[in-house]
């Protein structure tokens, strides 16, 4: 364009989503699942001194979120990732 070159990535991210060059969104999901588990992993370590209570409301405002941020967008994604999304534990 204008003899300046446009150079070409694998990957973008976009108000939070990861749009690969493939448009599978495995790159996406991972680092959802990544994240998730690492909060999930507090929220089990946490199961004793918390009441389950204050655990839903814990996942409902900080973990449910992210699993439903633009899932519109990267809802047709592999059915590899989409059984990694499956086996993030639904609550506390």
């Amino acid at each position: 364009m204008s003899n300046v070159k446009i150079r070409c990535g694998s990957e973008l991210k976009l108000l939070g989503v990861i749009i690969d060059q493939n448009l599978d969104f495995s790159k996406h999901v991972s680092e959802i699942c990544k994240r998730t588990a690492r909060k999930v992993g507090v929220l089990t370590r946490l199961r004793n001194i918390l009441p389950i209570k204050a655990k839903f409301i814990i996942y409902k405002s900080v973990i449910l979120p992210q699993l439903t941020y633009c899932h519109t967008v990267w809802n047709f994604c592999r059915l590899s990732d989409s059984r990694k999304l499956e086996r993030i534990p639904e609550g506390p």
